[in-house]
């Protein structure tokens, strides 16, 4: 969306050309979601450049402020602290949103905060008691599979404070497990300033 520049309040003008598209269910990262936006953006920018190389005129359209959405940034290091409680497809959402090119969704290994990136869901052939969720119950030497609500979390990266992937290291029966303080804290809101957070 290309709209007109207040000098009073933040995109608050008329709308001067827009472009509607949806993201494909295949996308997982979000580095993934950039990729397939920048093509979407090139593809709105030709149109909107070859309107004005054709000397087409613009009908300016108002934006309704009942329809308005406003969602605080996020910040991973503080903002991404996984919940072990939650159902399974919002728990494979949430980690997928601090993947690449983000540091990752944050959880404990024994006592040692670690990274989650890579992950898939699947509903397993077993139903999970509260009690075992986050608990590894299956591993390869490439991937480790972790109990979760309503499902499993299949996951291919776990990195260290070096962001070195240690899937070969972990064990099963151990568990990921996030304390409730870091859980709370997590949803305080983070202010940024123009070079990062405060």
């Amino acid at each position: 969306m290309l709209h007109l520049i207040s000098n009073s309040k933040i995109d608050e003008r008329n709308i001067l050309f827009h472009k509607n598209f949806l993201f494909s269910h295949s996308l997982k990262k979000p580095c993934e979601y950039y990729s397939f936006q920048i093509n979407q953006e090139e593809e709105f920018l030709r149109e909107f450049l070859n309107m004005i190389m054709n000397k087409k005129g613009f009908n300016l359209l108002g934006q309704p402020e009942y329809l308005s959405t406003y969602l605080p940034r996020l910040h991973t290091d503080t903002n991404a602290w996984i919940d072990w409680n939650l159902i399974n497809i919002d728990l494979f959402n949430f980690v997928c949103a601090f993947d690449d090119p983000y540091n990752g969704a944050s959880t404990y290994y024994k006592n040692k905060r670690v990274r989650i990136k890579s992950v898939t869901w699947t509903r397993s052939d077993q139903i999970y008691h509260p009690y075992q969720y986050g608990m590894i119950y299956r591993k390869t030497n490439n991937w480790i599979v972790v109990a979760i609500n309503n499902g499993s979390l299949i996951i291919e990266e776990v990195l260290n404070e070096k962001k070195e992937n240690i899937i070969i290291k972990l064990k099963v029966g151990d568990r990921f497990v996030t304390p409730q303080k870091n859980l709370e804290n997590s949803k305080l809101r983070k202010y940024f300033n123009s070079i990062g957070p405060k």
